[in-house]
């Protein structure tokens, strides 16, 4: 290492090293109802105390809610075009192999180029994609080899930046807020993927599918203005060159990590077999176009919001292992029993509007009879 890089060495060790305590975070010699607030609530310091940190969380939280636009838009266009439930869902796997092979890529990138200016070229490349998709839905008819073309791309390029996005946190604060900044940046997410697609169904059905993509474009020229006003990220000095061995390292430390695993393999499970996404746009064609779309791609986060709203106690957590077969089992349980309920109730409200001859290509739930009965119906 030369006599130059020894002080930037050494300014890299001191920031991600111990610091002393954070002011306004609840220790054990606050008051009990002040520890009580501090692990119920989410801790903002790490926005307050640090300028770099919060122009990336306000242009991210930009590009992330314009990405939910079109996160419904896409589908949406294609059981449009296709009327078909399969067709809506080889879209996520024909996402899986770009999002997957590209991180490992913007993993080793993101160990040896300036981060913030790797965001910024990301953004500029999914703006980019999303005009294909404008362009496309401005045809008399929209081609769908379109979307299945530009849908891998827009997860390619998102697994690409992912690995510069998560590494600028330690360079943007301090270790010891670490935790309070990845609840942060959970909320973000949270309130974007209920606010993105909620407000994305009711723009499809009020301005129609090009203007919905042009708003996505406008929050990624947001995105890129917040970064520019970044100052530079660069890589530590004894960063490794890209190299294809380097990405062949970090596959393999993937593949060691049983945590990792452990983690992407119930997540993935509790995805596939428990989110039937895929025939969310099925269902609201029935039940009231577009705007329910929004509020069907909406839902799954209002949890995951409360829980980030009340994340105080998750510093105090060493286990974490441990919660998330609980999550799962929660979170399973919940949509088996109250998804089908949900369907039955919204199917049965014509039944209120008028008489039964009036009722044509209605479901109606007959009730069942019970052995030994006179009532009609199908038996219980």
């Amino acid at each position: 290492m030369s006599r130059e890089e020894e002080p930037r060495a050494s300014h890299e060790a001191e920031r991600l090293g111990p610091v002393p305590p954070i002011p306004g975070v609840p220790d054990e010699d606050s008051g009990p109802l002040r520890r009580f607030v501090g692990l119920a609530t989410i801790d903002t310091g790490p926005l307050r105390r640090h300028r770099e940190y919060r122009l990336l969380y306000a242009g991210q939280a930009f590009s992330f809610f314009g990405a939910m636009l079109t996160y419904v838009a896409i589908p949406y266009q294609v059981y449009q075009l296709t009327g078909s439930s399969l067709a809506v869902g080889l879209l996520s796997l024909a996402e899986l192999v770009p999002l997957l092979f590209t991180a490992f890529i913007g993993g080793a990138l993101a160990d040896a180029v300036d981060r913030r200016r790797m965001l910024q070229v990301a953004e500029i490349a999914l703006a980019l994609a999303t005009v294909i998709l404008l362009f496309n839905s401005l045809l008399d008819e929209p081609k769908v080899w379109v979307l299945f073309v530009v849908t891998p791309l827009l997860a390619a390029i998102d697994g690409f930046q992912r690995p510069a996005l998560d590494a600028m946190l330690p360079r943007l604060v301090t270790r010891d807020e670490l935790t309070a900044a990845s609840a942060l940046d959970s909320l973000r997410g949270e309130f974007g993927m209920i606010a993105g697609p909620a407000v994305g169904g009711i723009l499809i059905a009020s301005i129609g599918l090009p203007a919905t993509y042009g708003v996505d474009i406008a929050t990624y020229g947001a995105s890129v203005f917040a970064l520019a006003l970044m100052r530079a990220v660069p890589p530590p000095p004894d960063a490794v060159p890209p190299s294809l061995q380097s990405i062949v390292e970090g596959m393999k430390y993937a593949w060691s990590r049983q945590e990792l695993l452990g983690s992407y393999g119930v997540d993935i499970v509790a995805m596939f077999f428990g989110m039937p996404i895929a025939l969310f746009p099925a269902i609201a064609t029935q039940y009231g176009g577009a705007e329910v779309l929004g509020l069907l791609y909406a839902a799954p986060a209002v949890g995951a919001l409360i829980a980030s709203l009340t994340s105080g106690w998750a510093s105090r957590v060493h286990r974490h292992g441990l919660r998330v077969p609980g999550k799962i089992q929660v979170n399973s349980g919940l949509l088996r029993r109250t998804f089908p309920a949900a369907l039955q109730i919204r199917r049965a409200e014509p039944l209120a509007s008028g008489p039964r001859e009036d009722r044509r290509n209605v479901a109606v739930v007959e009730p069942c009879a019970a052995p030994g009965t006179q009532t009609t119906g199908a038996p219980c």
